[in-house]
């Protein structure tokens, strides 16, 4: 495969190292990361509702605090939804880097490198660096990497009951930049008819290529679901995030409750009762009565409940991850 040719001084010209060619990965995928207009390849959280969405979470918590009782069973959900702008692109380098031109394995010139070889040669090691979590690569995880400069592109708050937060993850994009390169590959100049180098702008220019790839190819996708998609080869990036919330479960309580109750009550009772027992009409009667009671009462009944109750245990409802397509 043809490589890009630099100047090896005194007028000489010589193929590049996969050293040099990296350095200029390194210089398109800073320009890569800061782009904030045709974009594509980028991600988004909430945010940007014309890109593609690539997967939601949702974040479901109960409608009551903890020790809530009776407990209804409303559910809240916040959704956080991720987008990737996947608009098809057109390359329009302004130049291409210049390779040798074999004719049967023998020098034959100079040639332009087409789409095809820019590919293989500069789009490849691009996503090399982006599977590696290079400049322009995304994670999904509570703290930035270790490695890098990392800027926030959204947070997400795991919520368990009203609003507590009880932890949360950020979407990560590597923004670390300011990367130059000393040796740069040439192009023709064909109002001048010599050979130049190519300037930061046109060596930036060839980020559209990987950004056509991405289209085309998907790998530089990204998706935000449980298990990797069943096409192509995934990588996780970043940490699993669980959705969790209170639990809700019936419970036994001691307490104090008044008012009015209708229905059969079977125990001991003390105070004042004016109904009929028994077919019996009987007056106001104060006192201890120990049976079934069917009718009326109303008053403040001390005792055991039992009933539905925002528990401090959790239930786990959904796990995501965020994958990236490398293959």
């Amino acid at each position: 495969m043809p490589k890009p040719l630099k100047w090896n001084g005194s007028a000489s010209l010589k193929e590049m190292s996969a050293a040099e060619i990296d350095d200029n990965v390194d210089l398109i995928l800073d320009h890569f990361s800061g782009m904030t207009s045709n974009n594509t390849g980028h991600l988004a959280m909430n945010a940007e509702s014309g890109w593609t969405d690539i997967g939601t979470f949702a974040d479901t918590r109960r409608d009551q605090a903890q020790g809530t009782h009776p407990a209804n069973t409303t559910i809240h959900t916040d959704n956080y939804v991720f987008r990737q702008n996947l608009t098809d692109v057109t390359p329009s380098p302004t130049a291409r880097p210049m390779a040798v031109k074999y004719d049967g394995g023998s020098f034959d010139g100079m040639i332009e490198m087409t789409d095809a070889e820019c590919r293989a040669d500069i789009v490849d090691r691009i996503n090399a660096k982006i599977t590696a979590g290079g400049v322009g690569s995304y994670v999904l995880q509570p703290a930035a990497p270790g490695t890098g400069t990392w800027a926030n592109v959204g947070t997400i708050n795991n919520k368990l009951a009203v609003d507590t937060v009880a932890n949360s993850t950020i979407l990560w994009k590597r923004t670390t930049g300011s990367n130059t390169t000393a040796t740069r590959p040439l192009k023709w100049d064909s109002s001048n008819d010599s050979i130049k180098e190519l300037s930061d702008a046109e060596i930036n220019d060839l980020v559209e290529m990987y950004q056509e790839s991405i289209v085309d190819t998907g790998i530089g996708k990204y998706t935000l679901a449980a298990a990797a998609p069943g096409s192509g080869t995934w990588q996780t990036v970043g940490d699993a995030f669980v959705d969790t919330r209170k639990q809700r479960t019936d419970q036994n309580y001691s307490g104090d409750y008044t008012g009015a109750y209708t229905g059969n009550y079977t125990g001991a009772y003390t105070g004042y009762y004016s109904t009929y027992y028994s077919g019996r009409q009987v007056g106001p009667y104060t006192g201890y009565y120990s049976g079934t009671y069917t009718g009326y009462y109303s008053g403040t009944y001390t005792g055991t409940y039992v009933g539905a109750t925002i528990m401090a245990a959790t239930d786990s409802v959904t796990t995501m991850k965020l994958w990236l397509r490398t293959a």
